[in-house]
């Protein structure tokens, strides 16, 4: 959970993985990542650093998923996924 957005990454074993924001609250779909992660999960592989959710990947590449966001009054105003980088291990 970062600023009261809450991080989940799922998919099956055999297939490619997707990572998504929801509301830390509410439990609402902020935003997901669709189908630009194209290999299943390393494990529980991903973490959360310097406005950034990373995601590791079986073929081992690592995605940097960039975030912005605003509060006002205790609520999130705002959220959006701002720039995406891809490393290859």
């Amino acid at each position: 959970m970062v600023n009261g957005v809450a991080f989940a990454a799922s998919g099956p074993s055999n297939a490619p993985a997707a990572l998504y924001a929801l509301h830390g609250a509410t439990g609402k779909a902020r935003w997901n990542s669709e189908k630009t992660i194209t290999s299943p999960l390393s494990g529980r592989s991903f973490w959360v650093g310097s406005g950034h959710v990373f995601v590791g990947t079986r073929d081992g590449t690592v995605y940097a998923f960039g975030f912005a966001m605003e509060e006002g009054g205790g609520q999130i105003l705002y959220f959006n996924i701002v720039g995406m980088l891809k490393y290859k291990i």
